[in-house]
This record gives structure tokens, sequence and C-alpha cells, in this order.
């Protein structure tokens, strides 16, 4: 076991455009989360695309809602994010950004 440290650098630079249509009982959100990625030590990068689109529509007015959608995202993990969660974390453990390809969801809300 040697008491190495471990160095990790990243830079994260992302745009979320994105169209959204409101209408009487319509609402929808057509975007998309586009990241460049890159690995500052081994000096290798890359693009990433994820969706960002939702939709809803009102059933019954003011009463029942059906709606749905697509995300996903690039969530930079700090080490004091990891801990809190695990407290026995090693303190040389080597982290990466998490890669959140595709999180599709549905459902609905009324009174």
């Amino acid at each position: 076991m040697t008491n190495d440290e471990i160095h990790y650098n990243y830079l994260n630079v992302g745009v979320v455009p994105n169209f959204e249509v409101l209408r009487e009982y319509l609402s929808i959100n057509l975007g998309a989360k586009v990241y460049y990625l890159m690995d500052l030590k081994n000096g290798e990068g890359a693009f990433k695309a994820y969706p960002n689109v939702d939709a809803s529509y009102m059933l019954i007015d003011e009463v029942l809602t059906i709606f749905g959608g697509a995300t996903g995202g690039l969530t930079y993990n700090t080490y004091e994010d990891l801990t809190t969660e695990n407290p026995f974390l090693s303190p040389n453990f080597y982290s990466v950004p998490t890669d959140e390809k595709y999180r599709f969801y549905a459902g609905m809300k009324g009174k």
C-alpha cells in the first residue's frame, strides 16, 4: 500500500437551450443538455448530449393533468458528496462524473 496522492481535474462546460410551447391545456418544453467534459490530467475530452423534454396536458379543467418527459445529465461527484452517502469511503477513491444518459417519467396529478 502506498501513500501516493490521487489527482484528477475535470473541466465541464454546458449549455441547456429549450423551446417552450404553452397553450390553454397543453404545455410542451423541448430542449437538450449539451456538455463538453475534459479530463485535464490526461488531456481527453468528449461531448455529451442529453434530452430535456417534458409535456403536460390538462384532461379535466384544474382537476386532472397527465405529464411525461425524458431527461438526462452529467453530474460532477465531489468527495464531500460521496462521503455524505458513505462515510466509510477511502480517501484515495478515484471519482469520475456520473453520466445519466436517459431518465423517462410519466404520471398523473390531480386535486
